[in-house]
């Protein structure tokens, strides 16, 4: 029996991380308004319209990208989804059915629909993703 009995995974140029292109660039904006807006906080939260515009703008970016499995590669990269994670932890114990208005809930679910979102597309024909969060977020 040979002291290598597993087959490594090969490095392909989809899970290696690349040079920066304007695609990298442009996802690291996004994520870094987002978290930024996370550490500004009134009340305890952060401003809810706010961190809903910044992961509406995360999904409209990677549903318009022209090369979607590079852009989806730079948002893990980049941490994206610890990002996301970090969001929906600093809204922990933000739903209340009596101390919220039906706008601030309907807000929360609108926010949570958007992570929602992001997560379905940048898991979508993306293997490498999918057994990245599956095994390691």
């Amino acid at each position: 029996m040979s002291a290598k009995s597993r087959r490594q995974r090969s490095w392909t140029a989809a899970s290696v991380p690349g040079e920066s292109t304007k695609s990298t660039a442009e996802v690291q904006l996004l994520l870094d308004n987002l978290s930024n807006t996370l550490h500004i906080s009134s009340n305890g939260y952060p401003d809810l319209s706010t961190v809903i515009e910044h992961t509406q703008s995360i999904r409209r970016y990677l549903i318009a990208s022209p090369q979607p499995s590079h852009t989806n590669d730079d948002f893990r990269h980049l941490q994206g989804f610890q990002v996301l994670l970090e969001t929906l932890r600093s809204f922990s114990g933000f739903y209340h059915p009596t101390k919220r208005s039906q706008q601030a809930k309907a807000q929360l679910f609108e926010l949570l629909e958007n992570i929602l979102g992001v997560l379905a597309q940048t898991f979508q024909d993306h293997y490498g993703n999918q057994r990245y969060f599956k095994r390691r977020v």
